[in-house]
C-alpha cells in the first residue's frame, strides 16, 4: 500500500541500516525519481543518521539533494 517514493525511501534507508555501522559504498542513480522534495532534502542526512560510515555516490539532477546533502 506504499507509494513508489515511499518504497524507494524504505529500501534506501534499510540498506544503510542493515550495514550496522560498517564502511560501505552506496551507489544511487537519480534517487529523486518518485521522492517528494522534502524527502530529497533530507535523504543524505537520514542515511548518515543510520550509518555515518557510508560513502554515498549519487547521480542526480536534483538541487534539493545536492545543496542540502
Amino acid at each position: 500500500m506504499l507509494s513508489s517514493g515511499e518504497k524507494q525511501l524504505v529500501i534506501i534507508l534499510l540498506t544503510a541500516l542493515i550495514q550496522e555501522d560498517k564502511h560501505f559504498v552506496l551507489f544511487m542513480d537519480e534517487p529523486e525519481n518518485s521522492l517528494h522534495t522534502d524527502w530529497q532534502e533530507k535523504l543524505i542526512e537520514n542515511i548518515r543518521s543510520l550509518n555515518n560510515n557510508a560513502q554515498i555516490i549519487i547521480a542526480t539532477h536534483s538541487p534539493s539533494i545536492v545543496l542540502d546533502g
